[in-house]
């Protein structure tokens, strides 16, 4: 720092993202509706929770990329008589497209990130990165 006072209100301008306003950005309880509504995840979660396992939802994780959200929520199983979760899966949500994948979120996150930028290359916008490269 050069010994000026920082102000708050600066910090608190640079602590938000500025998204267009013509995009619908969800919140995350419709987050939780969208993994709620998907009937694939739905009907693995019903199983999961029978038989003395219990399926623990993570905290649900928001990371900004490029011009969209990446939301993760990492899903545990415990059996009866445990106290100690596994990591069974991770429900990853970008846009419209709701993921549960057992693999790692490495690729997870690249797969939603690559599918993201086909979509918008798709209907002609040009994401910024891109946009420098090929300059």
């Amino acid at each position: 720092m050069d010994g000026r006072p920082v102000r708050f209100s600066q910090l608190w301008k640079n602590a938000f993202l500025r998204a267009p306003k013509e995009k619908l950005i969800y919140g995350p309880n419709q987050i939780e509706a969208m993994i709620n509504q998907n009937t694939t995840i739905s009907q693995q979660l019903t199983l999961w929770n029978q038989n003395g396992s219990r399926v623990i939802r993570g905290k649900q994780i928001v990371t900004p990329i490029e011009n969209a959200f990446l939301y993760v929520v990492p899903l545990y199983l415990t059996a009866e008589g445990t106290n100690f979760p596994q990591l069974k899966r991770v429900i990853a949500i970008t846009g419209d497209k709701v993921v549960m994948e057992p693999r790692s979120m490495r690729r997870l996150t690249l797969s939603l990130v690559r599918s993201n930028l086909k979509q918008s290359l798709r209907k002609g916008v040009r994401c910024n990165h891109l946009a420098r490269r090929q300059s």
